[in-house]
């Protein structure tokens, strides 16, 4: 019995150790990539104008619409592969290994074709400068070429999932950003600016990321292999029952966030969605920190519920509430409260206050939904993909509709595109989401509250803080900003250790200090 004890406890440690070396290692990766858009965005804007930036991530954001078809296939499939995995059902493993490649194989061939058709017409669908027009095209053709090289050879990223070791992603991410900073440097030193030297970025990254992946495939799991013998079109149709709900699901995540550079081009100008696009940076930086680190989890969530093991899947998803809770916080008030003398520095040529204004009503709801990403990952694990895309479904063309009226019918403009997906989306998670993920697993309905109260406690606390050290402080200078910002890290930090962890996760932390 006592061995018994001491090994599951060894487990425990095991596991624990494993998913903060996946932690940090992630969040590095994020800092690379943070600190690339914090250096380049500001110089593109003065160099190219705040129209250029808003292209830059209006490519993005049409191939996120082009990667509704790749998430049909897509969504579920490393669900599907780590349970049957860990299950030891390797043929099953290999029959959804094979048949995702020869899918992703035909939609990568079709998006390419459909995206070269839409760009040589591009300034037909969208509004573009005519000095910018040749630039554009160029830089939506390569980020177009990257999404399909990368959509053929998606199914080589699962391995590091399979085996729990994402921090291999990470350390994989953060020498293809630092090459492709490297490689921008170069490009915007010894060349005249150009917008299209960000596809050339992309691309040469994006090619590197798959020869990593598939490196990291044979070392890792070589036992998975793509025979042709092994694709099962009943394979994909299993995937595509449960991987369709995931497409709407993405479909009302770009009503919801994705759409709004594009109804900026259209209904109001170029300069407002340049000027949107710079705003919805940093909060888009505070989001990627609470998606990244859920990412971590839902290895060891997947992995729970393949073994039926509804305590330790309730405990993976709480204990990542309050992580990501206690971290994303820190930044999210130090925006709410120093936004202004950051967009200040940071972008001289813009108005801060207005970017301030804008960034807040991006975030928004981050205030009170701060650490409930990896809840959202219930529906994908316990297979109710269907009912979170519907809501999402729902969401989006409910944000999308009332923006439509609120710029056509007010002078809100700009401002009713950045605020409303933030009240709509808030409300979607506090009464759908939250409830039913505790039904899923069966356990009580308010399992999950007391750690998102916490976090919109924490926030409140931290913007206190914050505002009285702005009495104190003038934040005019680099200096004075980063010094107050590592002050507000310190006492943010402080604050959340006692009012967003629990007394557990508390005792763990002391007695691992004890313990160095």
């Amino acid at each position: 019995m006592k061995k018994n004890i001491k090994f599951l406890r060894q487990l425990d440690e095991s596991r624990s150790v494993q998913m903060m070396i996946n932690l940090v290692a992630n969040l590095i990766s994020f800092a690379v990539t943070l600190g690339i858009s914090f250096f380049l965005s500001p110089y593109i804007v003065q160099k190219l104008g705040a129209e250029a930036n808003g292209f830059i991530t209006l490519a993005n954001n049409f191939i996120s619409y082009a990667t509704l078809v790749k998430t049909a296939l897509n969504a579920v499939g490393s669900r599907y592969i780590i349970v049957s995995y860990h299950r030891g059902e390797i043929d099953k493993v290999n029959r959804y290994y094979s048949s995702l490649f020869f899918g992703d194989l035909i939609i990568g061939v079709v998006s390419f074709i459909i995206g070269l058709a839409c760009i040589f017409r591009l300034e037909n669908l969208i509004n573009i400068p005519e000095n910018l027009i040749f630039d554009t095209k160029i830089l939506f053709f390569l980020v177009f070429c990257n999404f399909s090289f990368n959509t053929v050879a998606a199914v080589f990223s699962s391995a590091p999932y399979i085996k729990n070791k994402v921090y291999l992603q990470s350390i994989r991410d953060i020498q293809c950003n630092v090459i492709r900073a490297i490689l921008l440097v170069m490009l915007f030193t010894l060349l005249r600016p150009r917008v299209f030297f960000l596809g050339i970025g992309t691309i040469v990254s994006g090619i590197i990321l798959i020869v990593y992946n598939y490196i990291y495939k044979c070392r890792l799991v070589p036992e998975l292999r793509v025979r042709k013998k092994n694709f099962s079109w009943n394979s994909i149709k299993e995937l595509l029952s449960q991987g369709v709900w995931s497409s709407l699901s993405s479909l009302g995540e770009m009503l919801l966030s994705s759409f709004d550079l594009l109804i900026t081009n259209l209904l109001i100008n170029v300069t407002e969605m340049g000027i949107l696009s710079v705003a919805k940076s940093v909060p888009s930086m505070i989001s990627g920190i609470g998606q990244t680190m859920a990412s971590v989890f839902f290895p060891e969530i997947t992995i729970c519920y393949a073994k039926n093991d509804t305590k330790g899947l309730v405990d993976v998803v709480n204990q990542s509430c309050m992580i990501i809770g206690a971290i994303v916080t820190i930044p999210l008030a130090y925006l709410i409260v120093f936004g202004s003398e950051f967009y200040g520095l940071w972008q001289p040529t813009l108005d801060s206050e207005k970017l301030q204004i804008l960034s807040i009503l991006t975030c928004a709801g981050f205030i009170l939904c701060a650490g409930c990403n990896s809840i959202g990952t219930i529906f994908t694990v316990t297979l109710h993909v269907k009912e979170s895309a519907l809501s999402v479904l729902i969401t989006g063309i409910t944000n999308t509709v009332l923006t439509l009226v609120l710029v056509k019918t007010t002078s809100l403009g700009i401002y009713a595109v950045a605020g409303v997906s933030s009240v709509v989306e808030t409300i979607r998670m506090l009464v759908y989401i939250v409830p039913n993920a505790t039904k899923y697993v069966g356990v009580k309905i308010t399992t999950f509250y007391p750690v998102i109260a916490k976090s919109f406690i924490s926030t409140m606390a931290l913007c206190i803080v914050g505002f009285g050290l702005k009495q104190i402080v003038v934040c005019d200078t680099w200096l004075r900003l980063i010094v107050i910002a590592i002050v507000f890290g310190v006492l943010g930090l402080a604050i959340n250790f006692l009012i967003v962890l629990d007394k557990s996760a508390r005792n763990r932390i002391i007695q691992k200090i004890r313990q160095q």
